[in-house]
């Protein structure tokens, strides 16, 4: 009886890997981020810390004003900046080039942005969950793609036209983890292996976003509620690339399909967030927090070589930029920056990330700056 029990357990771990299509048993790296989290951060101003720093002040102009910027995006010599419901392109200094795509009720119009996801020469503007508008980097439209229902994000590798394409599990009984596409044809599905039914009287925590891709050329990303960063391999599998230990930080799967009123009134949940990685340089791994409180969040470092784990407070030297009093860098991008070759399409898989990219603005809310760190 107890090797047919121990058969039956090994069977079950069987198909858990083999629903996320591992080819084979995958190492992974563990990071104990529980003293990180309760400890101090180390305060370093940041240009002692760096070994470059670069500012690039964004231009403004009656055409093209600044506001709610929400992320940096890359290609050769262009960054391409998502504000307030546009994206627009600038080069190395900060001058600007043009938009690409609009705001509007056309067809080759976005209603509004929720996401985008630069995959090799193309630009894909998530308008809704499941819609998106493709543009290339010339601003020309290209296509509209519409995914199946539920599904709210895409993970992608550089020159593979497959995606995988994510699948909401707000309810915790999502029978589909990812589906496998090219443009709107469904090719495969995977398996859900993270199925929870509700406890008495357990209601429905809805948490957005429900993944955190890297942002940088690492391929991976995180699930909410999860303390396992995935990689994406060349066939688009996904195995453990690190697992994080958060103990009682961590808000689980298991928790959030169980939580009751009364668990939320006695305030269980406080304290508690997701960890995901924003990308690597080198040996550093840079580790942010993706849900919680963002008051006074901290740059996280991890350096697979000597597994040391750092929690810095990187502050601004003096500067003439007006910065706002009391800010401090915290990356929220990774990217290399650093690329001037003339090819249409350079393979994200080839390029070594380089630098940490936050913005800040200034005293005077004009001039956005991008702050580009060489750590």
């Amino acid at each position: 009886m107890k090797n047919l029990f121990q058969l039956f357990c090994f069977s079950l771990l069987f198909a858990a890997c083999n629903s996320e299509k591992q080819q084979a048993p995958k190492d992974f790296i563990e990071i104990d981020m529980i003293p990180a989290i309760e400890g101090e951060a180390k305060e370093v101003p940041l240009q002692e810390w760096a070994k470059s720093v670069h500012f690039i002040p964004l231009e403004t102009n009656d055409d093209i004003l600044i506001s709610g910027l929400e992320n940096v995006y890359q290609r050769n010599d262009t960054l391409l900046v998502h504000h307030k419901g546009r994206l627009s392109l600038f080069n190395m200094n900060g001058k600007y080039l043009y938009d690409i795509g609009s705001a509007g009720q056309g067809p080759e119009e976005f209603i509004r942005i929720r996401g985008v996801v630069v995959h090799d020469h193309l630009i894909y503007v998530q308008e809704h969950n499941n819609r998106y508008k493709v543009y290339d980097w010339k601003g020309n439209f290209v296509k509209k793609l519409v995914l199946p229902h539920k599904t709210c994000g895409l993970i992608t590798y550089p020159g593979k036209e497959e995606m995988l394409v994510y699948v909401n599990n707000r309810t915790g009984d999502e029978s589909i983890r990812f589906y496998v596409m090219k443009d709107e044809q469904i090719l495969d599905s995977v398996p859900n292996p993270f199925i929870y039914k509700k406890g008495p009287g357990a209601i429905t925590l809805t948490q957005i976003p429900e993944f955190y891709p890297s942002r940088g050329s690492l391929n991976a990303f995180t699930e909410v509620n999860s303390d396992t960063v995935y990689q994406v391999d060349e066939h688009l599998g996904t195995h453990p690339y690190i697992v994080f230990n958060m103990g009682k930080y961590l808000f689980s799967r298991k928790e959030r399909y169980n939580t009751t009123a009364n668990d939320m009134m006695k305030g269980t949940l406080n304290g508690k967030y997701s960890l995901a990685v924003l990308g690597e340089i080198g040996d550093n791994v840079f580790i942010y927090k993706a849900t919680g409180n963002p008051k006074n969040n901290r740059t996280f470092c991890y350096n697979k070589q000597t597994k040391e784990l750092n929690k810095y407070f990187l502050t601004y030297s003096e500067n003439d930029l007006g910065f706002l009093k009391g800010v401090s860098f915290v990356p929220k991008v990774v990217k290399e920056l650093d690329i001037h070759e003339e090819a249409s399409f350079v393979p994200e898989a080839v390029l070594n990330d380089k630098y940490l990219v936050d913005w800040e603005q200034p005293d005077n809310e004009d001039n956005p700056v991008l702050v580009l760190v060489e750590p």
